[in-house]
């Protein structure tokens, strides 16, 4: 798709813009949580850290692997790597 890789960093910029600011995050955060019960527990903890730490690990990650050189695939299956593991994405 053209402008795939425009719109992943822009989707991945504006939610870890959104959710990365907490005093802008707190109330549409807290409303759910409270509905749901999760005030004071260690789930809800859970859910609110990795929901706002999530798009920045992924706009991080994917900055990674794309830096990965080609010849690094092109030499798993020489070194012993399965064709499942060897494949690059499309």
């Amino acid at each position: 798709m053209p402008g795939r890789d425009a719109l992943l960093y822009l989707l991945l910029l504006l939610s870890s813009a959104v959710t990365g600011t907490g005093t802008a995050a707190m109330v549409p955060i807290f409303e759910p949580a409270t509905r749901r019960g999760l005030i004071d527990t260690h789930l809800g903890v859970i859910l609110v850290v990795s929901s706002s730490l999530l798009p920045a690990a992924i706009f991080i990650l994917k900055d990674f692997m794309d830096e990965t050189p080609t010849s690094y695939e092109e030499s798993a299956p020489v070194f012993g790597a399965s064709p499942c593991r060897s494949c690059a994405p499309s």
